[in-house]
């Protein structure tokens, strides 16, 4: 642009001046990601992907956007975030908002059932019943195991070699790490053998009829009766 001044005798004077102008976009435009669930082992940064947007300027209500552009903020706990971001240039404004589900990996918690005792029959492999339950928020348990012996379709089996007092650590881990222990023990007491009697009977019978005789059977645990004459009744006679 170039301005001239003339005075009443004709004088003038010349200044020139440069302008620019730059035409923004009337419409800018931003793209909010789609709601998402995340799930963390442990507490720290989250990072989105990088969000689209035509606009110069953009701002987030929550966290911050870091250089490459993506929305970055650290959660304190489990939960549902709600983020609120801004796009804003010299001519146009717009908004969006979209949430961030958290979940944060809680470790396993174990716990086992006493054993009773067990009759020890001699030197060699045994296997008791090991009740334990798992209880797991995340349902990512990733292993179990036990420090003597093996765990085989719930029960503890190991080797024996006499009667006494056995224990083993039970661990369970997820697949963060997180982890829980429990002891087990059981005693193994040496068997003793059963002890059987029986009354006998001294009757007249007049005509043939089965003879039912009374019985009793001793035993720390379970029994099998048989006999070399007769049966055996579910009642033990």
């Amino acid at each position: 642009i170039i301005l001239t001044a003339t005075d009443t005798c004709g004088a003038t004077d010349i200044d020139t001046v440069l302008v620019t102008v730059k035409i923004a976009p009337s419409n800018g435009s931003i793209a909010c990601p789609a709601d998402t669930a995340i799930f963390l082992c442990v507490k720290g940064e989250v990072c989105l992907k990088k969000i689209q947007t035509t606009f110069h300027n953009l701002t987030t209500s929550r966290g911050h956007i870091d250089s490459n552009g993506q929305l970055c903020f650290t959660p304190d706990t489990a939960g549902t975030y709600v983020f609120t971001l801004i796009g804003s240039d010299e001519c146009s404004a717009d908004t969006c908002q979209f949430k961030v589900t958290i979940g944060i990996n809680q470790p396993p918690v174990l716990s086992v059932e006493t054993i009773s005792p067990v009759s020890w029959c001699g030197v060699g492999d045994i296997c008791v019943p090991c009740d334990y339950k798992v209880n797991d928020a995340d349902g990512n348990v990733k292993h179990v195991a036990i420090s003597f012996g093996t765990l085989v379709d719930g029960k503890w089996c190991f080797r024996a070699d006499s009667a006494g007092y056995y224990e083993a650590t039970l661990s369970v881990i997820d697949s963060c790490g997180g982890y829980d222990k429990a002891k087990i023990s059981v005693t193994l007491l040496k068997n003793k053998p059963p002890e059987i009697f029986i009354k006998g009977l001294d009757t007249t019978l007049c005509t043939t009829a089965q003879l039912c005789l009374p019985l009793t059977v001793r035993d720390d645990g379970a029994v099998t009766v048989t006999t070399s004459f007769g049966t055996i009744n579910e009642d033990r006679s």
